[in-house]
C-alpha cells in the first residue's frame, strides 16, 4: 500500500510513534467498523468510534491520524485489481498516485478532504466534518493555481484530484446536484488540455493507466443530465481509444447517445408542427431506434460468457452474468448505459408525443425506459452487498460503500423520470436512502428528500 503502510506502520502496538510521542488513541481496526456497517439495525449513534486523537501540535500525531482516517476512506471505497489489471481510477490508479504525492499537493489534500468528510458522517463529528470543508476549500485554491502550470494541469495527479473532489462531494453533500455539472464541465476543459498539449504533457502514468475512463464518464453524465452535445474534443479522445475493448465500446456508445439526445432535445423544443420540423423529428426517432438495437447487441456482447449465449433472452443473458459476479468497474459502466438508456427512450417517447404518434408507440417508447430501470435494480444487491477481497482490509471483506457510489447518478437518474412506475420511484429513493444512512454518502440522502 505503499505510503499508507509505512504510516500506519510508524504506529506501535502501545499506542505511540517511533519517535516516542505518545498518543490518545482507541485501539479499533477497520475491519470492525466494517462489520458494523453490514449491520443495518445499527443506528448512526451505535457505529464504532474511529480512532480518536487529541489535538496536538507534533505533525507526527497529523500525520498519523489523516493516515487512519485515509485508511478507512480506501477500505470503503478502493477497488481490488481484478486480475492485476492496469485500468480503473479507483483500482490503480488513486493508490499508485497518492502513495506518491506530496503531503501539499491538490490530489494528496483532497483525499484527506474525504477521508475526513466520510468519516465525520461515520461518527456524526462536526469537527471533522468541518476540517473537511476547510481541506476541500484549500485544494479547490491550490487547484486553481495549479491550473495555471500546463504540466501540472495536464497531469494524471490533476485530472485524479478533481474526481476524488466529486467524490468528497458525494460524501460531504451540499444540497444541490449542480456539482456533478460543474465537476464534469471542469473535466472536460482538463481533457481539452490533455488532447491539444500531449505532446507537452508530462502524464505520470501511461494512457492505459490514466483515469480518462471515469472523466469520460463524469462527462457524458453532464451532458445527458442538461441535454448538451458533447464538444467535438471528447469524440476525438473517444476515436482514439481501442475499439475492441468493450469498455472503450461503451464509453463511445455513451458520449453517442449524448449526441443524440441532445439532437433529439433540440427539435422537440423547436418542434412547431410544420412539415420541415416534423420530418427532424421523424428522422430523430429513426435514429434513436438503430442506436437502441446497436446498444442492446453491446449490451448482449459485453454480458455473454459463451457462444452459446447468442440463443439466451436478454433477460437469461443478464442474470446470468449478475450471476457470475462481473467486477464493480464493469458493472458501473452497465448500469451508466442503462441510466443513459433510460434518458434516450425518455426523450424517444417525447419525441413522439409531438409527432402525435400512436398510443401503441409511446407506450413501447415508456416500456423501454421502465426496462432499463428494472436492470438497474437487478444490479443493486451486488452494488451494495457482495464484498470481494480488498487489499485496505484487514479481513477478507471489501468495499461495497463504492457501490453505493457508482449508483447515485442511475438512481438520481429514476426518481426524476416522468415515465419510471410510481413504485419504481419508490424502490429508487428506498435504495438512495439506504446508501445515504449505511454508507456515509449524504447526497444519496439529499437526493431521494428532493422528491419526497
Amino acid at each position: 500500500m505503499g505510503a499508507l503502510e509505512s504510516r500506519m506502520d510508524s504506529q506501535t502496538q502501545d499506542g505511540s510513534c517511533d519517535d516516542g510521542s505518545d498518543i490518545a488513541i482507541k485501539r479499533e481496526t477497520p475491519s470492525q467498523v466494517g462489520s458494523h456497517l453490514g449491520d443495518e439495525s445499527a443506528s448512526p449513534s451505535s457505529y464504532p468510534q474511529s480512532p480518536t486523537i487529541s489535538r496536538s501540535e507534533n505533525p507526527n500525531v497529523e500525520r498519523l491520524r489523516e493516515a487512519i482516517y485515509v485508511r478507512y476512506l480506501f477500505e470503503d471505497f478502493v477497488l481490488s485489481p481484478h486480475k492485476e489489471s492496469k485500468v480503473g481510477w479507483l483500482e490503480v490508479i488513486l493508490p499508485k498516485l497518492y502513495a506518491s504525492s506530496a503531503i501539499d499537493s491538490t490530489l494528496n489534500l483532497a483525499v484527506r478532504a474525504a477521508a475526513y468528510a466520510y468519516m465525520g458522517n461515520k461518527r456524526q463529528a462536526r469537527e471533522l466534518q468541518i476540517e473537511a470543508r476547510e481541506m476541500y476549500g484549500h485544494c479547490l485554491k491550490i487547484l486553481t493555481a495549479d491550473l495555471t502550470s500546463l504540466e501540472i494541469a495536464t497531469s494524471n495527479d490533476t485530472a485524479t484530484a478533481v474526481l476524488v473532489l466529486g467524490l468528497y462531494e458525494c460524501i460531504a453533500g451540499n444540497g444541490s446536484h449542480s456539482f456533478w455539472h460543474s465537476h464534469g464541465h471542469g473535466l472536460s476543459l482538463l481533457m481539452q488540455l490533455r488532447n491539444s498539449h500531449s505532446s507537452q504533457a508530462q502524464l505520470t502514468l501511461p494512457k492505459e493507466e490514466a483515469p480518462d475512463g471515469m472523466i469520460i464518464c463524469q462527462m457524458q453524465r453532464r451532458n445527458l443530465d442538461l441535454r448538451k452535445p458533447p464538444p467535438p474534443e471528447e469524440g476525438t479522445y473517444i476515436g482514439s481509444l481501442d475499439g475492441s475493448c468493450p469498455a472503450n465500446r461503451m464509453f463511445g456508445s455513451a458520449f453517442q447517445c449524448s449526441h443524440i439526445v441532445a439532437r433529439a432535445h433540440n427539435e422537440i423544443l423547436k418542434a412547431d408542427g410544420t412539415t420541415s420540423s416534423t420530418a427532424r423529428l421523424e428522422k430523430v426517432v429513426a435514429e434513436i431506434r438503430t442506436f437502441d438495437i446497436t446498444l442492446v447487441r453491446l449490451f448482449r456482447t459485453c454480458v455473454s460468457l459463451s457462444p452459446t449465449d447468442k440463443y439466451r433472452t436478454d433477460a437469461e443473458l443478464q442474470a446470468q452474468w449478475l450471476a457470475s459476479c462481473p467486477t464493480y468497474r464493469a458493472m458501473a459502466m452497465w448500469i451508466f448505459l442503462q441510466a443513459s438508456r433510460i434518458i434516450l427512450h425518455e426523450v424517444h417517447a417525447e419525441c413522439l408525443h409531438k409527432l402525435n404518434a400512436s398510443d401503441d408507440e409511446i407506450s413501447r417508447a415508456i416500456a423501454l425506459v421502465r426496462q432499463s430501470t428494472d436492470s438497474i435494480f437487478s444490479a443493486v444487491k451486488f452494488m451494495t452487498e457482495e464484498t470481494p477481497k480488498s487489499p485496505y482490509s484487514l479481513e477478507c471483506k471489501g468495499p461495497r460503500n463504492i457501490g453505493g457510489y457508482y449508483l447515485l447518478w442511475p438512481l438520481h437518474i429514476i426518481v426524476e423520470c416522468k415515465f419510471a412506475e410510481k413504485k419504481q420511484k419508490q424502490i429508487a429513493r428506498d435504495v438512495l436512502l439506504r446508501i445515504g444512512s449505511e454508507m456515509g454518502l449524504k447526497h444519496a440522502l439529499e437526493i431521494a428528500r428532493a422528491v419526497e
